[in-house]
């Protein structure tokens, strides 16, 4: 593993369980010789926030509609606590991390995905990759906060699974990992051991279009097919909350999670 690029994306559901090893595991990726970037998201911080200062959480089609109000709070939980506290739990281990987002350096340079429909609510276009590779050769570990800006200096809420998706693409990076609170595409949703151990585009696509894969897991699919086309070797789901799942997959090469290979 050394000296490939890994960049992961915790977020989510996965941080439902606060015990997980995930910390413990990036960590170890680290001392590996690994070049890991770390991209999270944290949706439920942002509700409990938005709740206390009396502000109403409004979706359209998954997105998070965004105010000018909002954007304030998502930013402070974004780039203020979440954002600082990973970088942190890492730092405490010996890493050197350190948290980043839009406004450093223009990292993640966005435009309003729809302004009237969901305000600022941003669609990725751009990474500054050269800054990125700069902190990977200096042995620090980025951790990144989804939070775009555009040529005007607004701000804008971005997909991680996006962030994440274009960093992978800007740096090639040899994988591409997408931590979950499940196992990976299960064949049957009550059933965690149908799990697909490996997806092609086709097969995926095809899943897709019978109900198979559904909900939420449909975007993160789409992603992961996007990110074996622009370049990243391989996508692969995970469970942040299968004990140290990281190193057994990454380090170890144990079969888990599910695997998106080009044709």
């Amino acid at each position: 593993m050394k000296d490939s690029v890994i960049v992961i994306k915790y977020g989510g559901s996965a941080f439902i369980n606060e015990k997980n090893s995930v910390i413990d595991d990036i960590v170890a990726l680290h001392k590996s010789g690994a070049k890991v970037v770390l991209v999270h998201g944290g949706g439920k911080d942002i509700s409990k926030a938005l709740v206390k200062e009396g502000i109403e959480s409004r979706f359209v089609e998954g997105l998070r509609v965004s105010d000018k109000q909002s954007m304030e709070v998502i930013d402070l939980v974004l780039s203020g606590k979440i954002n600082k506290n990973l970088s942190f739990l890492l730092s405490l281990q010996g890493v050197n991390a350190l948290g980043l987002s839009s406004k450093d350096s223009l990292l993640l340079k966005a435009s309003p995905l729809d302004l009237a429909k969901l305000g600022f609510v941003g669609k990725l276009e751009s990474v500054n990759a050269s800054l990125l590779h700069t902190l990977l050769d200096s042995k620090l570990l980025p951790v990144i906060s989804p939070i775009g800006v555009d040529i005007k200096g607004e701000i804008y809420n971005i997909n991680a699974d996006h962030v994440a998706l274009g960093v992978a693409s800007s740096l090639k990076a040899s994988k591409l990992v997408f931590l979950s609170d499940i196992d990976g595409v299960l064949q049957d949703k009550d059933d965690k051991t149908s799990r697909f151990n490996k997806l092609s585009q086709e097969k995926a696509l095809s899943l897709i279009e019978s109900g198979v894969i559904s909900g939420g897991m449909i975007p993160k699919v789409r992603c992961a097919l996007e990110g074996v086309e622009s370049g990243v070797k391989e996508v692969v789901i995970l469970n942040a909350n299968t004990p140290n799942v990281l190193k057994s997959f990454l380090l170890e090469g144990k079969e888990l999670g599910t695997r998106f290979l080009k044709a």
